[in-house]
């Protein structure tokens, strides 16, 4: 969990050519105030709060940006960010964020289920 109950507004990050945005998401530096931390948090669709939800690693970095991290990559793998997507974020309390992903035609990106892979998928293609 996050160390201190914080208000935090909603941001917004441009999927940028110049940022591995598929590796890592780096939060804008006024959202969170030289905020150190190494925590897994959830992210859930904001129209959706109470369906699928990804486990990510939020790591202050040695350079000192706040990052989504481990996980991220499965996130991206699931819901796939291009170039130029609007990713929105709100922090919503208990280490939990929702978000809008939004494509380059400024419209909200639908959540393809049938990208999800299934825990025994993954535990069949380990066993492979």
């Amino acid at each position: 969990m996050v160390h201190h109950e914080v208000q935090w507004s909603p941001f917004l990050v441009y999927m940028k050519e110049e940022e591995d945005f598929k590796q890592k998401l780096k939060f804008p530096v006024n959202f969170f105030d030289g905020l150190t931390v190494s925590v897994n948090v959830l992210l859930r669709r904001n129209s959706c709060p109470y369906g699928r939800c990804w486990i990510v690693k939020m790591v202050t970095t040695e350079e000192g940006d706040l990052t989504f991290q481990d996980g991220w990559d499965t996130f991206v793998e699931d819901y796939p960010l291009e170039l130029g997507d609007a990713f929105v974020v709100q922090y919503d309390g208990n280490s939990n964020f929702l978000f809008t992903l939004f494509g380059k035609d400024g419209c909200e990106k639908k959540y393809d289920t049938s990208r999800i892979r299934n825990a025994s998928d993954t535990e069949s293609e380990d066993e492979s």
